[in-house]
């Protein structure tokens, strides 16, 4: 039995993709009998100490920068003591997620002098962005400095899919293999849930979706765009999700076969993609494996997604689904319409996705690869 301790920035309650990955791999891990602590960031004013699910979760103080997309350790009296008392755990092994955050260099620091064996898991495929010229270059400075130091510190590199290890040469940094991004075949639904008769959604209509951060980079405007040129009252769009955009498109949004639900509840969201058709994902993040392909996927939805990060290891051909090569507000029009007018290309790229994700992309297969590869270390 090990004792793991997880460095990851962001964790639940948010509820981006690395914040759920390092929740599953740490449940697997569990299971098998490891004792978990994972480190992160107090940008909700939750806790310091807290276990939830025999996960024990510490909160560092942070200054919470883009909207709590960056946050920032502060150097502070608390924080010195946590991370001293941490030294004292003894920990076997050190997993740091994602490599940009100030947290990864703490955690790296801290792992090479107080951890037996540490690897750190990639989880992008491009420069952070703010879509600000400026920021943007002195971002992309700041990122090769962390990256330059984190190597110092950690030698063994993972991505959570083929695309982040190709990203970590342009760091110079040889990635050891990868841990993809995955999905829990039995996750909870809120079954009592029901998108239709929630929103008043007549049966005869197809529904397509978005999960996701409101950001931005992840296309939202691109998507609300597109379906104001569909000019179609046999189809809805549903946004489901929170973020900077979001009182802005709610605001603005006139047409009512686009629906802006929020925040909705994870069991409510995966209930909701069971009722879906089609799932968009025209992002110009840069993605490492999104998540939510895999679980609109796992739904069944047949889906159209950029080709960003690790969709194209997930969507290998248009049997799985459609990957974007343009991302134009044009492209993702041609192909929603392609699909919207095949009810069994849809059915078939829905029943192919599914049988493709439980074969390749589960947790367990996941976890049972990094302790693998920890033995090795």
């Amino acid at each position: 039995n090990l004792k793991i301790i997880i460095w990851s920035a962001n964790f639940l309650p948010n509820l981006g993709g690395v914040e759920r990955y390092t929740y599953h791999i740490a449940k697997e891990f569990l299971k098998k009998g490891n004792k978990i602590t994972v480190i992160t960031s107090n940008t909700d004013n939750l806790k310091t100490f807290e276990v939830i699910e025999n996960i024990q979760i510490i909160r560092l103080d942070t200054v919470n920068l883009l909207n709590g997309r960056f946050p920032v350790l502060k150097f502070n009296k608390k924080n010195k003591m946590i991370i001293n008392n941490l030294k004292k755990e003894k920990f076997d092994v050190s997993i740091i997620n994602t490599r940009f955050y100030i947290h990864s260099l703490v955690g790296s620091i801290f792992s090479k002098k107080n951890v037996k064996k540490s690897l750190l898991i990639e989880h992008g495929t491009g420069h952070f962005t703010v879509n600000n010229k400026f920021w943007d270059k002195l971002g992309e400075f700041y990122e090769h400095v962390i990256s330059f130091l984190v190597k110092k510190n950690i030698k063994n590199f993972y991505g959570v899919s083929e695309e982040c290890n190709k990203w970590l040469q342009h760091f110079r940094i040889k990635a050891k293999g990868v841990f993809y991004n995955s999905i829990d075949k039995n996750v909870e639904k809120d079954e009592t849930f029901d998108l239709r008769k929630e929103y008043n959604i007549d049966k005869s209509k197809k529904i397509c979706v978005f999960t996701g951060r409101l950001i931005k980079e992840k296309g939202i405007f691109k998507l609300i765009n597109t379906f104001n040129k569909l000019d179609s009252e046999d189809v809805c769009l549903f946004i489901i999700g929170d973020g900077e955009v979001y009182e802005e498109i709610k605001k603005n949004n006139k047409n009512r076969n686009i629906v802006i639900t929020g925040r909705m509840e994870h069991k409510k969201i995966m209930k909701a993609l069971e009722s879906t058709d089609i799932f968009l994902l025209p992002t110009d993040f840069p993605e490492g494996l999104p998540t939510s392909i895999l679980e609109a996927g796992l739904e069944k939805c047949a889906i159209i997604a950029s080709n960003r990060g690790g969709t194209p290891e997930v969507i290998v051909n248009e049997e799985y689904g459609i990957v974007l090569k343009k991302n134009s507000e044009e492209e993702i029009l041609e192909k929603l319409k392609l699909l919207l007018n095949n009810a069994e290309i849809i059915e078939k790229m829905g029943r192919n996705i599914q049988k493709r994700i439980l074969e390749n992309f589960e947790w367990e297969v996941t976890a049972n690869k990094i302790l693998l590869e920890i033995k090795k270390i």
